[in-house]
């Protein structure tokens, strides 16, 4: 029994799904880095929909990033005959290469980032002026 629990609520959040069978994991990384990054996400999770926040080529993207720190890894490895990944990780240039690997975004993801920010400003900027100059102009008589 674990306790302490009693009080949980079950939520259907309409969040950003996968599109194939095998990258489960993937989107659970993404997910973290979203909630990580986000400081509304999480308690804002359930409340509206949240597929905006990445996509089936973010998580392709972070997969490719994923096999390339593998690599990167495994070359160090051999380079230096160590096989413990902590040990790897102290040399400053392969910390600095696996962080920006995990973290970083791709180019249309940030492209689609900015372009959400442009239209959320657009909306809240527009007032009845800006919507009295759309309307067409009738002569008087």
């Amino acid at each position: 029994k674990v306790s302490g629990l009693v009080n949980l609520q079950a939520i259907a959040a309409d969040v950003p799904k996968q599109a194939n069978s095998f990258d489960c994991g993937i989107f659970i990384i993404e997910y973290l880095l979203h909630l990580l990054r986000s400081k509304t996400a999480l308690a804002g999770l359930g409340l509206a929909a949240h597929k905006h926040w990445f996509g089936q080529a973010s998580v392709s993207y972070r997969r490719t990033r994923l096999k390339w720190i593998a690599n990167l890894l495994q070359h160090q490895a051999k380079r230096l005959g160590e096989t413990d990944v902590n040990r790897l990780l102290q040399e400053p240039k392969v910390r600095r290469a696996v962080a920006m690997a995990l973290t970083e975004l791709p180019r249309k993801a940030l492209a689609d980032k900015a372009s959400l920010v442009v239209s959320k400003l657009k909306r809240s900027s527009a007032s009845p002026e800006a919507g009295d100059a759309k309307k067409p102009k009738t002569e008087a008589t």
